[in-house]
């Protein structure tokens, strides 16, 4: 058995970020390559920055990018 098997399934202690990643690994096919795996990693990575930057406030609304942009 893998490393990860013996994580996910006989209740080993991982960091969460670990984890996800292995969620994320889980749940494509069995087909899946090492360009698909690094793609849905760093998908998953960007979502989860947006809403942490959505949840603490550090975003623009629409006309204050818009100005942001003109004014460069």
């Amino acid at each position: 058995m893998s490393y990860a098997y013996n994580y996910i399934y006989r209740g080993g202690g991982m960091p969460m970020i670990k984890q996800e990643a292995i969620n994320i690994i889980c749940t494509l096919p069995d087909n899946v390559t090492w360009d698909d795996i690094m793609y849905y990693l760093y998908v998953n990575q960007k979502i989860d920055k947006g809403l942490n930057d959505i949840n603490s406030g550090a975003i623009y609304t629409q006309p204050e990018a818009r100005k942001r942009l003109q004014t460069k």
